[in-house]
């Protein structure tokens, strides 16, 4: 890198003369680009991990099964991966880094669950509030809990796992009954153990004393309005995982200041409600879902928080006729919109709101209990930022297409001993589904006869198969004409 001079020197051959040029060229050097955070594995059924920590910022993700940010171990396939990350800076160069992800079998997967809970005498669920998993220290996921203060994990290798939560919710609980509390620890007379000594250090000097008290019951009077430590805290959880096994770890959570826990966080009052009207077909694998409004209402604001698991379908975009900033991700069981503008969206009964561009995952049926579901922390809001009471939302029932044959993907996939095999016809017809080994050689014939019109499932049991990949294609024969597909299972071990 640097600035070098590059001369160009010519002789004419006629009268030997000579003359010479210099040009100035610089050489940027090659941005610094690292991604060093750990990439934990991934189980094969898992169908997003949201990529991050490749530095600088603004980089493009590549390798098997990226799209963007996202890593699609389904689409990868089990085995260890090579991905980079590459950035371009403002001078045309790049430079780039390497990180290995591994994608396991699903069978060797498990579960976490458990309540998050006000630490007071009820053990208040706390509503809405965010838990976020944690594995060799990188968060590699976040749950809402829903109206009862639970959260589910899935798809979890075995090992060691930390959780610790945060929330939006109001402070509240701390006055003078607290202050005379932390004088008696400090004292002697009454320690504070656990949670409620943590809670009680609202200054963050590491110990407890009449400072803390005064500050308590200066926030109680109005002559403050906030702590240095912040409003809430949490118990941090250390759990292990095991296979096939759901582990519980429910855990609690305080107000800094509350000492005795005399706080009742208000429970969510659920503002937005969804129910199903009229019905909906699925063609092809790129599909388009509507959801409209039964209201009259202008909105400034949509919080949108729906049950959608990715292992039914897998979000591509969202479609609104509306200026505004939108955004919306998909986790791994539910689908999170979000989009405000200064302008207000007046919409009356009857109006689309919006529409879920989609893709059959694993699994395209049943459609009807893929959508539906509403966390009560969803709202509506106008342009002062109020809620809006009572929102009724619609959508469709959902079916598959009576125009279409489809075969869908086994469950589970991959598999150790056995398997189902989801498929529709359309109408009444012959068809014939075997499986193949990778060489085209026919191993095993699961279906070869008449069936009638309708969805079907076929077990599959891998009888004397050994592990490794396979092809399933089924021919299928009716009135209206012929179709043949393929999908790809595999055996583990």
């Amino acid at each position: 890198p640097g600035n070098w001079e590059v001369q160009y020197t010519y002789i004419d051959q006629a009268s030997g003369c000579m003359g010479s040029a210099v040009e100035e060229i610089m050489v940027n050097p090659s941005p610094q680009v690292s991604w060093n955070n750990p990439l934990p594995d991934q189980p094969v059924t898992s169908t997003i991990f949201e990529l991050a920590g490749g530095m600088p910022p603004g980089g493009v993700y590549a390798g098997p099964g990226v799209t963007g940010n996202n890593f699609n171990a389904s689409e990868a396939g089990i085995g260890l991966h090579e991905l980079t990350y590459t950035y371009l800076d403002a001078n045309g160069c790049s430079g780039s880094a390497v990180n290995t992800i591994q994608v396991v079998p699903a069978g060797l997967t498990g579960s976490i669950q458990g309540v998050l809970r006000y630490d007071n005498s009820i053990l208040s669920p706390l509503t809405g509030s965010t838990v976020s998993l944690y594995q060799n220290q990188t968060e590699i996921g976040q749950e809402t809990t829903n109206q009862d203060g639970y959260f589910l994990f899935q798809n979890l290798l075995p090992g060691p796992y930390s959780l610790t939560a945060t929330t939006d919710k109001a402070w509240g609980g701390g006055n003078a009954v607290d202050g005379l509390l932390i004088l008696q620890h400090f004292v002697g007379a009454q320690p504070l153990t656990g949670l409620r000594l943590l809670a009680a250090d609202v200054t963050g000097g590491g110990y407890v004393n009449s400072s803390d008290a005064l500050l308590i019951v200066k926030r109680f009077v109005g002559l403050s309005d906030a702590f240095p430590v912040g409003d809430w805290i949490f118990e941090e959880m250390t759990v292990n995982v095991v296979s096939d096994d759901t582990t519980d770890a429910g855990f609690n959570g305080l107000c800094f200041g509350d000492v005795n826990g005399s706080h009742t966080p208000p429970k969510i009052q659920p503002t937005v409600f969804m129910q199903q009207a009229g019905t909906w077909t699925a063609e092809g694998e790129q599909w388009s879902i509507p959801v409209w409004v039964n209201n009259s209402m202008q909105v400034n604001a949509i919080s949108l928080i729906l049950e959608f698991p990715s292992s039914s379908l897998r979000v591509t975009g969202i479609d609104m006729d509306a200026s505004g900033i939108m955004v919306y991700k998909q986790h791994e069981y539910e689908l999170r919109i979000a989009w405000y503008s200064l302008t207000p969206l007046l919409l009356n009964p009857g109006d689309l709101l919006l529409s879920v561009r989609a893709e059959p995952a694993l699994t395209a049926m049943p459609l009807e209990e893929t959508l539906g579901v509403v966390h009560p922390a969803s709202l509506f809001a106008d342009h002062n930022g109020n809620t809006i009471g009572d929102v009724r939302l619609t959508y469709p029932h959902l079916m598959m297409s009576d125009r279409q044959a489809y075969l869908g993907q086994n469950i589970p996939n991959p598999f150790t001993a056995s398997t189902e095999i989801p498929y529709f016809l359309p109408e009444e017809g012959t068809i014939s589904l075997k499986v193949y080994d990778v060489l085209g050689k026919d191993v095993l014939t699961l279906v070869d006869g008449k069936q009638a019109a309708g969805s079907h499932l076929v077990r599959f049991d891998r009888s004397q198969l050994s592990a490794g990949v396979y092809i399933y294609s089924m021919e299928y024969r009716c009135v209206s004409g012929s179709l043949k597909q393929t999908r790809r299972l595999v055996i583990g071990r």
